[in-house]
């Protein structure tokens, strides 16, 4: 998920169930990482500025159990 400089991009976890949740700032290269999260299904969106750029819903799970891993791939737009 690389993006261009018309503004930062972050990362938003919020839990489907309860008040859980994280974020954050996608690096340069692509990545964030969101630690800390209880294992719950989560809503998570890319936010440029105060626009949803894509939302995903997502489940995390115990470390040592089947994981994947969230790739999401962002086109810019012309």
């Amino acid at each position: 998920m690389k993006h261009d400089n018309r503004g930062e991009l972050w990362v938003k976890a919020v839990a489907v169930r309860g008040i859980d949740g994280g974020e954050a700032r996608v690096s340069g290269s692509g990545y964030f990482l969101i630690s800390g999260l209880e294992y719950s299904t989560y809503v998570v969106m890319v936010m440029q500025g105060e626009s949803v750029l894509h939302e995903q819903v997502v489940k995390t799970y115990p470390i040592g159990s089947s994981s994947s891993k969230l790739e999401i791939e962002l086109t810019a737009k012309r």
